[in-house]
């Protein structure tokens, strides 16, 4: 692997870690629960602490998956700052989405 490859890496690394250490809802004591993605291949986490929750998912398709949290409201992607809506949310194949919804209740 050379240089390049192995920054671009530690850079995402610690950006998640720095996205985990931000946000209340990573915290052990958080609550948490699995939410009904629509999806046999995407599943779908729940989380909430101190008015923050969060909806953590991942597709472990081989292909983009759409899914319907049946919800209207917008969230933040913590990862690369797009907002989407709960209503329709693309899920890249083997990715995943850690969305902020702070003060929303699932």
């Amino acid at each position: 692997m050379d240089d390049t490859v192995e920054s671009r890496l530690f850079g995402c690394y610690s950006r998640l870690l720095r996205v985990r250490k931000e946000h209340h809802a990573f915290d052990s004591n958080a609550d948490c629960w699995v939410l009904n993605t629509g999806s046999n291949s995407v599943l779908g986490i729940g989380r909430y602490l101190y008015g923050e929750s969060m909806v953590a998912l991942f597709n472990f398709a081989d292909e983009p998956t759409v899914i319907d949290l049946n919800r209207t409201e917008t969230c933040r992607d913590l990862v690369t700052g797009e907002f989407v809506n709960l209503s329709r949310i693309l899920m890249p194949a083997h990715g995943f989405r850690w969305l902020n919804a702070t003060y929303y209740e699932f």
